[in-house]
């Protein structure tokens, strides 16, 4: 999805805050995620929206600065710019990396007081999943829907403030008319959350990761379900010709955590990578992940990126996988004559588990990896090349793993 200015941009930065809980009401018939600040806007400056409001997310709850247009704003300690379609920073030496950003889009102003709940995930179980969607709920029908965009939150689990920028997302892109897109947006939970018992819940453990595509927590003999089938389920309804016959692509994206699960889940997925005549496209788009998963055991040399690689090879402890494995994509090439993939086999006696899951492909799997890679693994991907045309990022190689 295009947007119609480069400069005006649902800004993810943003979308860093805390866990939702509740909804802010700006007004009869306008509610916002939780922590957002209330923008007003008018009829004049065509943003529509719900009874005259719009939000803004920020890192501070209910802190973001409105910028009095009705379709921007920015952070707090930021002035709006709007002439220069910019936010300033009022102390410049407290943002040093950031004295001006772009201006932050609003998103609409209508976010359920309740997300819908997604049943019948697992047979004879009464647990649902959380999930925000629009124009309608998962499964109801709709004749006219051509693209489909399902949004992964990032680590602090804030399906609703995604689903509204992807909202707002979805009205600045010109391929599709904002009214066939729907938006998709589950919520995996942790107990910190205190979701509703009739919920499934992740731990957060390496079994329990929603990020690594771990099951939900079995507590209370209660049924357990991979986030990364819950991808599986919704792909698959989406995929019903008989609810959505014109549909014509579905796109999975997250940003942060979100990329790191849509990345890893990519490479796993039991939907087919290529669609058969007539159902949608399956496409991933992967936003600012800290650390990427591997196809095999080989890391980017010292050649790659001397300083963090460097650190890798060299230290005698074992560095923080994100400072190594997030330095270049899968199957990556840089222009190096002497040595054109610069990946090599890093010293498995420093660091034993730089190759696990999910990382790459070395062991410790989540029961949903591990039932797919009990076999030939084939993995499918698309290739781009960087506008720098110095890295290449293979995104359409079919690779094969025999007895991983």
């Amino acid at each position: 999805m295009t947007p119609r200015s480069g400069r005006h941009l649902v800004h993810l930065a943003a979308l860093l805050v805390s866990p939702a809980a509740a909804v802010v009401v700006c007004g009869p018939g306008a509610t916002c995620p939780d922590g957002n600040t209330c923008c007003p806007t008018t009829a004049s400056d065509g943003r529509g929206g719900a009874a005259g409001w719009a939000c803004c997310a920020d890192e501070e709850p209910g802190q973001g600065v409105c910028c009095g247009d009705g379709k921007h704003c920015c952070a707090n300690g930021y002035t709006c710019q709007l002439g220069g379609a910019a936010c300033l920073a009022d102390e410049p030496k407290d943002h040093p990396l950031a004295t001006r950003t772009n201006l932050y889009s609003l998103c609409p102003a209508d976010i359920p007081a309740a997300p819908h709940e997604f049943s019948g995930l697992v047979d004879a179980s009464p647990l649902s999943l959380p999930y925000y969607s629009s124009p309608a709920p998962l499964g109801e029908p709709d004749a006219e829907a051509q693209l489909a965009v399902i949004v992964v939150h990032g680590s602090e689990r804030n399906a609703d403030d995604y689903f509204c920028s992807m909202q707002e997302a979805r009205n600045l892109q010109t391929s599709y008319d904002p009214a066939h897109v729907i938006v998709v947006a589950p919520r995996f939970t942790e107990p910190r959350d205190k979701p509703s018992p009739t919920w499934f819940t992740w731990n957060g453990s390496d079994y329990g990761d929603w990020r690594k595509g771990g099951n939900s927590t079995l507590e209370g003999g209660r049924a357990s379900l991979s986030s990364y089938a819950v991808l599986d389920k919704i792909i698959a309804l989406l995929s019903n010709s008989h609810l959505y016959p014109k549909l014509e692509q579905i796109v999975v994206t997250g940003h942060s955590a979100g990329g790191q699960t849509v990345q890893r889940y990519a490479l796993v997925t039991r939907s087919p990578p290529t669609a058969p005549i007539g159902s949608p496209k399956l496409r991933f788009v992967v936003a600012n992940p800290s650390s990427f998963g591997y196809l095999n055991a080989r890391c980017p040399s010292e050649a790659s990126h001397s300083e963090l690689n460097s650190r890798f090879r060299l230290r005698r402890d074992c560095p923080e996988p994100e400072l190594t494995i997030a330095v270049v994509a899968v199957c990556s090439r840089w222009d190096d004559t002497s040595n054109p993939t610069n990946l090599i086999l890093p010293n498995s006696a420093l660091c034993p588990d730089y190759n696990m899951w999910h990382y790459g492909f070395g062991g410790r799997f989540t029961p949903f990896v591990s039932a797919l890679t009990s076999r030939t693994l084939r993995l499918s991907y698309r290739c781009s090349k960087a506008a720098d045309r110095v890295l290449q990022k293979c995104v359409a190689i079919i690779a094969t793993f025999e007895g991983v």
